[in-house]
């Protein structure tokens, strides 16, 4: 069977089980923070897919990893995941977990990249204009980038709005050209 069919399925198997017992954004929460540790963890991402590991094993690095981190129904999960053979999926049904909460909630991701860093209130205020400007829920992620020179570039749905001074020399130059 297809693997991402598979984490679809788990996926929105939590989904369905984190919103019944009314800790959907918690889940959410807990899924992003463990792919975001996972993600810089290959050791344990090895751990976790190794057959050579007793189920108890995993289950036992899950719970002193991110049992004390993680609310209750992630933490069932983690563990509902094990008992099934499918811990070593626990990344992608998480990730896929995000993809299908922000459908359902109809938030929208953003990514914005900025010449310099900008502060978190500067950030926010942003992000609602750009929530404002689309009609919907917004998450933005911010990245730097110093070769934009100045301005800001923002990814939505695979649009782009380029305003940074380095597009505004390109086209400068452009017009230059004869």
């Amino acid at each position: 069977m297809n693997s991402g069919l598979i984490a679809r399925r788990y996926a929105t198997v939590l989904h369905d089980f984190a919103a019944a017992q009314g800790q959907l954004d918690a889940v959410y929460a807990d899924a992003k923070a463990f792919c975001e540790a996972i993600a810089q963890s290959p050791a344990a991402t090895e751990f976790l897919l190794s057959p050579l590991r007793k189920v108890s094993e995993k289950k036992a690095l899950l719970q002193s990893v991110f049992g004390p981190s993680v609310s209750q129904p992630t933490m069932d999960f983690m563990s509902f995941t094990a008992d099934k053979g499918r811990v070593g999926m626990l990344g992608e049904i998480l990730r896929v977990f995000q993809i299908v909460y922000k459908e359902r909630q109809g938030i929208r991701t953003a990514n914005v990249v900025t010449a310099t860093p900008i502060a978190d209130a500067k950030q926010g205020a942003l992000t609602q204009l750009i929530a404002k400007r689309v009609g919907a829920k917004v998450e933005a992620d911010y990245t730097v980038d110093p070769e934009l020179i100045g301005g800001v570039v923002i990814t939505i749905d695979g649009k782009q709005i380029d305003r940074s001074v380095r597009r505004q020399l390109e086209e400068i130059e452009k017009s230059l050209v004869v």
